[in-house]
């Protein structure tokens, strides 16, 4: 085995145990003290009625972050309604159910194997990644000035809302810096970060250029209403879901509790883990309950059945997504444009790969459900060409 192969082979076995333990321990920190044979009884005592509004909820809940999906990569190729649809519904268990964000590639490379360019829809995942992380932050901090004095909000939940203000708040003063003035901005964080680390740098600012080329995508203003539209409801829909099952096991919860503990449970799950976000899920749900009253146990019943029915409403998605099979394609013409849609998408997923040291899956397979890898370092731009431009830093 060649020394580059074996170091990432060791660099892939320490990520994968890496996130193991966090799983463990932030699973075995949000049961801690709680009894577990009256959580199951109290989840087998669920009512069906809240299950049933909880189910449908989430459908109308998905359903709004596909539509977002395709208002934010309709514009940049030519792939059907149907395949960008598919690719929402492959896509975005993906993203939740691997580990380390693997699944963030599922869906550029099924659309770009019917033509749109990766760069362009790896621009759309990073828009949406950033948009939801600022709304959860000004969701969090909105909440939590609205609470009494007297509410008990633990140490931990505090320690995350700084992190989280300083991480999001900072990175939206870069970005609209950057979207002021791009190339001098590029150029400053390139000389700070270069000392440090000239690959890092790199990363940085093409994660900036794909942030930015990413946001032209939405065109004009409909289009960031619209979009702006859809992430609230998504949101809004999930933090209703939350409510109605906590209400149904704690009656005097308020409705505010439903969005408060999604939107810490956003920043709990940005923490790398393993599938499904085991552990990080459970250990936001118990920090975000908590101001409210709610105990320990009553967390775990909640946190256990939410994600439990949300990672069984992700796998319905994917059988769904595995019917919508591929329209049929004119001969000659299109069979050219995916053959030069894939070479781009596969020349972008080395780069990435590159970047992070890791190896690539983009190609047929990919769209099977593997992933190149865990980042989106890559410049990006709306047409088929996916080389960064000479002007930028």
């Amino acid at each position: 085995m060649k020394a580059r192969e074996l170091g990432r082979f060791w660099s892939n076995a320490i990520k994968v145990v890496a996130v193991g333990v966090v799983s463990i321990v932030t699973f075995a920190w949000a049961i801690h003290g709680v009894d577990l044979e009256r959580v199951a009884d109290q989840v087998a005592h669920t009512s069906g009625i809240a299950l049933l509004v909880f189910i449908a909820l989430q459908i109308l809940a998905q359903g709004s972050r596909v539509l977002r999906w395709w208002l934010l990569v309709r514009p940049i190729g030519r792939a059907s309604t149907r395949t960008i649809v598919r690719s929402g519904l492959l896509g975005v268990p993906a993203a939740f159910l691997f580990p380390l964000r693997l699944g963030e590639f599922v869906r550029p490379a099924i659309l770009a194997r019917d033509g749109t360019p990766f760069a362009g829809s790896v621009a759309a995942v990073v828009v949406e990644r950033v948009a939801d992380g600022l709304f959860n932050v000004g969701l969090f901090f909105w909440l939590l000035a609205s609470f009494p004095s007297s509410a008990a909000i633990p140490t931990e939940l505090k320690t995350l809302g700084r992190f989280a203000f300083v991480g999001f708040g900072g990175l939206l003063v870069v970005l609209v810096l950057t979207a002021v003035a791009r190339g001098p901005v590029l150029a400053t964080i390139r000389r700070i970060l270069s000392p440090l680390s000239a690959r890092g740098a790199d990363f940085v600012v093409r994660l900036l250029r794909t942030f930015l080329d990413g946001l032209v995508i939405l065109g004009n203003w409909r289009g960031i209403l619209a979009f702006g539209f859809s992430t609230a409801l998504f949101w809004g829909l999930n933090g209703l879901s939350t409510y109605v099952l906590a209400r149904d096991h704690v009656p005097e919860i308020p409705f505010a509790s439903g969005l408060f503990t999604v939107s810490v449970s956003v920043f709990a799950i940005t923490v790398p883990g393993g599938p499904g976000a085991i552990g990080t899920f459970e250990a936001g749900y118990r920090l975000g309950l908590a101001p409210f009253g709610v105990s320990a146990e009553s967390a775990a019943v909640i946190s256990l059945l939410t994600h439990g029915l949300q990672i069984g409403l992700l796998l319905v998605m994917v059988a769904i997504g595995l019917v919508f099979t591929r329209p049929a394609v004119p001969a000659q013409a299109n069979a050219n444009a995916n053959a030069n849609a894939n070479a781009n998408a596969n020349a972008n997923a080395n780069a990435i790969a590159s970047d992070l040291d890791i190896g690539t899956g983009v190609g047929p397979a990919a769209e099977r459900g593997l992933a190149a890898g865990p980042g989106m370092a890559t410049h990006v731009g709306t047409g088929n060409d996916a080389a960064p431009p000479s002007a930028d830093p």
